[in-house]
């Protein structure tokens, strides 16, 4: 052995076992660096999206259909939880030229993007992620090239398939130990044999010395799949791992020294043991503007599923430009970066090993990091988890200078007759964050500062990302050789704008509803109802004749309410938080200058109230008969917005040619997207089947359907029909 490495292993070995003493204290040193893994993959989860659209390709002016799946890549389930994945069309100068909130039911979502006919033609990147992947941005979202072409401009066409894009190749981590260990301990992997996989460890007697064994640790997209202790008994010794106990995949294998610490990693591709079982029942051939059905077919084990499997299906013309299948997508997704031209968007298991083992060589996890997994300091995630919540996002500003305005409170209301309440602490940077329901259900929302203060601005933001650009690189250059169909394309879209003939329409899904509201402080101690009583011309005299034990007194002009402690029957010196219709004023001379005859009721807490770190000296609310805080003006500073956190839906919508006496038949039909459906939902005979018409242009057609099913598998499947 080398000198340096003599001297230089006991001082690594002594830096590596610090974050792992823990490790060092137990005898089960493998339990512990399994919970360890477990409770990583626990905390810092990973989410996977995948889009599907309807084509690769659009006239400026056109719409982008698209389905969104949100999966968890640990168990490879779609998320069973209503969420928001962020949908962006960025273009070269990562400017967003189109945009979408789509609301995720049970894993999956879908909607548009409307195409400005002003956009210019070029290479555009659609964008995907959700909140908790904006904290590992730019790597983990998913990206997809899209091919824009403006039928009015008279500059030549970009050709797509030289477009690329770049997201980020990784996180960059080192191999652990890789310059230290790499001379004392190495590991050859053989896939020769159908059966196993063999493991050729070549070890110092300096490193067999320590307990004469190390421990092998397999993971596959955050799933242990296989774990062991191996002896080391010579220089050269051997280990198999048998196939059947590794899933599909890119396989994680860590080897740890006796110690706890890892001493050499490698990936693995597992190909797959079976084929897709989905295939697509529809004719080979038809003619124009025939109806015509296809059946797809997804496989006994997901028919027979408790959970139905979400699909997507495009008819499209067939243009030879490769798309993402979510099978194959789903392999790799985002943990290893950007993937090399001969990997992206294809089935590894048509690849030959060598170049996904090339691959893989100096690949690394962006997610699975021993160096955080095993001293417990995980990445900074500042975005949570959208969990049937969406976060409303701002900053409090000074007026003048424009700097963040830390460490003060803001407080968000909803008028309407059941007070809700949030409040949230400005950070250093002067954000504030609030918790609002996953609905595309208009809220109306008033955000003010608890205690008043002057030369302060409240700003609202985006909920997208804004900090971490898709870099884009490649050819943009005219390429005045356009493919045929593009020409065709441009041609139908401005047929279709002189008929004015539209392909979509709002959807008719029922509008997910808020939820039904309470009021924050509970039942009050006081509850008075004016109709129940005579009608008095003045707030002052419903105060005085109504509330005892209140008072609302005029000081030259200005008034103030005071309450009397329903224990001591002192009055008390400080004022109770005041209301009106669940918006808070804190202006007694407001709501003395109410007329009683839109007064609906009044609610009174006399103690003290807690919410949170805030404490209320008593509450009065008066709730109007409206209920919407029209009766007086927003106090100074606050800002009133109506807010959904997702966008509305539109649906595909083919033309109607069966009004003959109408004139329809007459119209011409040159749809670019045939047919497009974001959610296959089984028949009255349990069968997966749509229907579609043809159009007036004859050609080759492709059908792709991509989805996945309750267990966590992903399918896709395509056919090819000509119309004739």
């Amino acid at each position: 052995m080398r000198k340096d490495i003599k001297h230089i292993y006991p001082i690594f070995y002594l830096l590596f076992l610090l974050p792992v003493t823990t490790i060092c204290g137990q005898t089960d040193i493998l339990k512990e660096i399994t919970d360890k893994f477990q409770n990583y993959c626990s905390e810092i989860p990973r989410e996977e999206v995948f889009v599907h659209t309807d084509r690769s390709e659009y006239i400026a002016g056109e719409e982008i259909w698209f389905s969104t799946y949100l999966l968890d890549r640990q168990s490879g389930k779609r998320e069973g939880i209503r969420s928001i994945v962020y949908v962006e069309i960025l273009n070269s100068g990562n400017r967003t030229v189109g945009a979408k909130r789509v609301e995720i039911i049970n894993g999956e979502g879908n909607g548009e993007i409307s195409l400005p006919d002003t956009m210019a033609t070029g290479c555009y990147t659609l964008r995907a992620y959700t909140s908790w992947m904006k904290n590992f941005l730019p790597y983990n979202c998913f990206t997809k090239k899209i091919g824009i072409y403006n039928a009015a401009s008279n500059v030549g066409y970009f050709n797509l398939k030289k477009c690329t894009e770049q997201i980020g190749s990784g996180s960059g981590i080192s191999k652990p130990g890789k310059d230290v260990f790499s001379s004392v301990f190495s590991v050859n992997i053989e896939k020769n044999r159908s059966d196993n996989i063999d493991f050729s460890i070549e070890t110092t007697d300096q490193f067999r010395a320590d307990n004469n064994k190390c421990y092998i640790f397999i993971e596959t997209h955050g799933r242990i799949e296989h774990t062991d202790i191996v002896r080391l008994t010579r220089k050269q010794s051997f280990y198999s791992v048998p196939l059947a106990s590794l899933t599909r995949g890119i396989s994680h294998i860590t080897f740890f020294n006796s110690a706890g610490y890892p001493v050499c990693e490698k990936y693995i591709y597992i190909a797959g043991k079976e084929k897709n079982m989905a295939s697509i029942n529809a004719p080979d051939s038809c003619s124009k503007r025939e109806k015509i059905g296809v059946e797809i077919n997804t496989g006994n084990d997901m028919l027979n599923s408790s959970d139905f499997p979400d699909m997507s299906i495009s008819v499209i013309p067939k243009t030879g430009t490769a798309d993402k299948n979510i099978d194959n997508y789903i392999i790799f997704g985002t943990e290893f970066g950007t993937l090399p031209e001969y990997l992206a968007d294809k089935n590894p298991d048509e690849i030959p090993a060598s170049l996904i083992d090339s691959f893989l060589t100096t690949a690394r996890s962006n997610w699975i990091d021993w160096n955080n997994i095993l001293s417990g300091k995980y990445p900074v995630t500042d975005e949570p988890q959208e969990k049937w919540s969406n976060y409303l996002l701002g900053r409090l500003v000074n007026n003048n200078t424009h700097q963040p305005v830390s460490n003060k409170t803001l407080i968000l209301s909803s008028p309407g007759k059941d007070a809700t309440f949030q409040y949230s602490v400005t950070d250093k940077n002067g954000n504030f964050r609030f918790e609002v329901p996953v609905s595309d259900d208009e809220a109306d929302l008033v955000i003010q500062r608890w205690e008043y203060e002057k030369g302060n601005a409240i700003e609202i933001h985006s909920s997208f990302d804004d900090k971490n650009p898709v870099k884009i690189t490649g050819s943009q250059a005219i390429d005045k050789n356009i493919p045929g169909y593009i020409g065709q394309w441009s041609t139908n879209y401005q047929v279709n704008r002189i008929y004015g003939i539209v392909f979509s329409e709002l959807s008719s899904k029922h509008v997910t509803p808020l939820p039904v509201r309470t009021r924050f402080y509970g039942k009050p101690d006081i509850e008075l109802i004016l109709d129940n009583y005579i009608k008095l011309p003045v707030m002052t005299e419903v105060f005085f004749e109504l509330l005892p034990g209140i008072k609302l007194k005029n000081h030259d002009g200005v008034y103030d309410i005071t309450l009397m402690d329903p224990f001591t029957r002192i009055w008390q010196k400080t004022s109770p938080v005041l209301f009106i219709d669940g918006v808070m004023i804190n202006d007694a001379t407001v709501i003395a200058g109410l007329d009683p005859e839109v007064v609906d009721r009044l609610d009174v807490i006399t103690g003290k109230y807690i919410v949170g770190n805030l404490v209320f000296n008593g509450l009065i609310n008066v709730i109007t008969k409206s209920a919407d805080f029209t009766c007086t003006t927003l106090p100074d500073q606050a800002v009133r917005i109506k807010y959904s956190s997702v966008d509305d839906e539109s649906s595909f919508r083919e033309p109607e040619f069966s009004a003959p006496d109408k004139g329809m038949n007459n119209i011409p039909d040159f749809r670019n997207t045939l047919y497009w459906n974001p959610s296959v939902m089984r028949d009255k005979n349990g069968k997966y089947t749509v229907n579609l018409r043809t159009s007036d242009l004859a050609g080759e057609y492709e059908i792709n359907v991509q989805g996945i099913d309750s267990n966590g598998t992903p399918f896709s499947v395509k056919k090819s029909f000509r119309v004739n």
